[in-house]
């Protein structure tokens, strides 16, 4: 599991898509990971970042959702998706960091 990678995995909502956040290497180390769930829902808020299957090979069009990060325990990740370019990474960085007002 790597930092940019989206997965399925179980939340408090159920089984969803989520952006992992944790750096690298922890994610691989520690026992929950922090992520960011993606949803099609968009609201067209400063926290989101569009994702779309071409460019970055989601099934569908849908947002990552920075208003919503939840700590995953590693047990409750299904199944790998995609994998976001470092480019797309660091405009999730930055949208996280603007959502955050940090």
């Amino acid at each position: 599991m790597r930092r940019g990678e989206v997965w399925f995995a179980e939340t408090p909502g159920g089984d969803r898509p989520v952006l992992v956040l944790t750096r690298d290497p922890l994610a691989d180390r520690i026992g929950a990971v922090v992520v960011a769930a993606l949803t099609r829902t968009r609201r067209d808020l400063g926290s989101e970042l569009d994702l779309n299957p071409d460019d970055d090979g989601v099934p569908t069009d849908c947002v990552v959702n920075f208003d919503n990060l939840h700590t995953v325990p590693r047990a409750a990740f299904r199944r790998r998706v995609a994998s976001l370019s470092a480019p797309r990474m660091a405009m999730a960085c930055q949208t996280l960091r603007d959502s955050l007002g940090c």
